[in-house]
C-alpha cells in the first residue's frame, strides 16, 4: 500500500501577512481581490497559505527586477 506524505499548510490572514511582507492590510485585500497575489476563501474567510506566499513572492523577484515589499526590493 503506497502512502502520501501530507504536508500541512500553514494559513494565515491578511493581517498576519501584511506583517510577514511589511505591507498594509489593505493592500494585502487588494492585491488578493485583483489576483495579483495567492489566496483562497475558506468558509468565507479569506486566508493566504504561507507557503504559496514565499514562492509567489521570490518570483516576483525574478520579473521585471523585482517587486517592492515593505520597503524592500525582493
Amino acid at each position: 500500500m503506497e502512502h502520501s506524505q501530507e504536508i500541512a499548510t500553514t494559513w494565515l490572514t491578511a493581517e498576519e501577512i501584511a506583517k510577514h511582507l511589511r505591507i498594509a492590510t489593505g493592500t494585502v485585500r487588494n492585491w488578493a481581490a485583483a489576483g495579483i497575489i495567492p489566496s483562497h476563501h475558506i468558509r468565507r474567510t479569506l486566508r493566504f497559505d504561507l507557503a504559496e506566499i514565499e514562492e509567489w513572492a521570490r518570483d516576483e523577484a525574478h520579473h521585471d527586477g523585482g517587486v517592492e515589499v515593505g520597503g524592500a526590493h525582493l
